[in-house]
């Protein structure tokens, strides 16, 4: 899928959405106005099990104290803008390793919204960086974290999706059924109406609409909106 963006001069520092569906959208390939191109390093690959991606700015001495028994993939960052964009673009990092004033440039909303999405703060820095959240020093560094609630990953399972695997999407048979043949009494006296040609035929015509349309909005109305679907 390609994603095009506004460039303007005096550089750019842009956030992208990234969907990684198989192996072929590991590859990020770039071109500027069909000029210069090329593909953007490391190719990126999923993490395997034990492995924790995480960003830095200083050093990744603190991330490796944080996860002793797992290994630290490292990403570094800017200094000077460590996390530009929204929080949620670097929601898949599970720790940051920033100095005092990246934690700074921060913020304290964008700091939150990290912690909301499971990734560990730590700040190599003598003193607490701040007040509001509990900073817990650890090793050389203020450290960060908060559990959240819910699954930490999406997993899928497949034995959970076995009993609905054979079921059909769409309305059951006897709903389409009666919607069809309320349907086709309505075109039956509209055109048994025309062709009897009364005086009054267009004022007929309307009111057997607007009834039907009532009776029509009262059966779904009294229908519950529960689906059951048998199986074993």
């Amino acid at each position: 899928m390609t994603t095009r963006l506004p460039l303007q001069a005096g550089g750019n520092v842009m956030v992208v959405p990234w969907l990684v569906i198989d192996a072929r959208a590991q590859a990020l390939n770039w071109l500027i106005n069909g000029g210069p191109h090329g593909q953007a390093s490391p190719a990126l690959r999923p993490l395997s099990t034990g492995e924790r991606l995480v960003g830095y700015t200083t050093d990744t001495a603190a991330a490796r104290a944080i996860f002793p028994n797992e290994r630290v993939i490292p990403v570094p960052l800017d200094p000077g803008t460590p996390l530009p964009g929204a929080a949620a673009a670097w929601e898949a990092l599970d720790a940051v390793v920033l100095d005092g004033p990246g934690i700074a440039r921060l913020g304290e909303r964008k700091l939150a919204a990290l912690l909301g999405a499971g990734v560990e703060i730590a700040v190599h820095t003598e003193n607490r960086p701040d007040s509001t959240f509990p900073w817990r020093r650890e090793a050389d560094c203020w450290v960060l974290r908060h559990t959240t609630a819910g699954p930490a990953a999406a997993v899928y399972d497949p034995e959970v999706y076995a009993p609905v695997q054979s079921w059909q999407a769409g309305w059951p048979a006897d709903f389409r059924r009666t919607i069809v043949l309320i349907a086709l009494c309505f075109v039956i006296g509209t055109l048994a109406i025309v062709l009897w040609r009364p005086a009054f035929r267009v004022p007929i015509l309307l009111l057997g609409t607007v009834i039907g349309l009532a009776a029509v909005r009262y059966w779904g109305a009294t229908r519950s909106p529960c689906r059951n679907a048998p199986g074993r």
